[in-house]
């Protein structure tokens, strides 16, 4: 089983890391490993579906590389925005910005200040090329205006509509079985999991339960999944900053 498992893998493609928390990388001592005679070295960070994860889960270097592209999007649509209308301008912006944006956002929950107020910079910056052009009061109206999430509210979407679609079922197996009822409760609450450190706390094993038993009732009760996101949409647009600090008392 393992010289076939080793022929499976591509020695010029292959990535080794390590992900561990900050306090214990330095005790960790792997120089690499051999592969067809060849030696992989043990990588700081490697690309899965397009997202860099490093080895902190920190999602520094993804978050960079994100910021830099979009900003020089930004800049371009500057050279071109006399001929742009509203509609036009705001599909460019949600098909390139936004979009990038909110690919694999759940992984970006709990993440450093830093890095998440980075990122809502460039959210700020796309939106205020729609003010500028078009004379809207705020940043807040374009964002409502346009039924923007923005990028904490976006994050916390993305994890509740999986959460939605585990309580359906309808999500993959291993995910449908982190979320359990509570024994006789009939308002859809499920199980919450104890957690040890930051790691745990970012799993979706509990992270999704917590924000799910967070939803009012009446959201979290709806079984149509369509229904399920416009009523979330419109909760978090009104109600994002309450919904953030109760989290953090959890």
């Amino acid at each position: 089983m393992e010289k076939f498992t080793l022929s499976k893998l591509n020695d010029t493609k292959t990535n080794i890391l390590v992900i561990a928390p900050p306090a214990i990388q330095s005790k960790i001592v792997v120089r690499g490993v051999f592969i067809h005679g060849k030696c992989i070295r043990f990588s700081d960070s490697a690309k899965n579906l397009g997202i860099l994860i490093d080895s902190t889960l920190s999602f520094e270097a993804q978050i960079k590389k994100l910021i830099k592209e979009c900003f020089a999007f930004i800049k371009d649509l500057y050279s071109i925005l006399i001929y742009l209308t509203m509609d036009h301008l705001k599909t460019l912006i949600c098909s390139y910005i936004f979009q990038r944006i909110d690919y694999c956002n759940a992984l970006y929950y709990g993440l450093n200040e830093a890095l998440i107020t980075r990122l809502q910079l460039v959210q700020n910056a796309a939106a205020r090329i729609l003010k500028k052009k078009f004379n809207l009061p705020s940043l807040d109206h374009v964002f409502h205006q346009m039924h923007w999430l923005k990028v904490k509210e976006s994050s916390i979407d993305k994890i509740l509509v999986i959460s939605h679609k585990c309580m359906a079922g309808c999500a993959p197996q291993t995910l449908n079985n982190m979320f359990q009822l509570s024994r006789g409760d009939r308002r859809c609450l499920v199980k919450e999991t104890r957690v040890q450190n930051v790691f745990g706390e970012r799993a979706f094993s509990h992270l999704g339960p917590k924000l799910w038993n967070l939803l009012p009732q009446t959201i979290r009760a709806e079984p149509d999944v369509e229904k399920f996101k416009k009523s979330l949409k419109t909760y978090l647009m009104l109600h994002s900053q309450t919904f953030i600090e109760r989290s953090k008392l959890r």
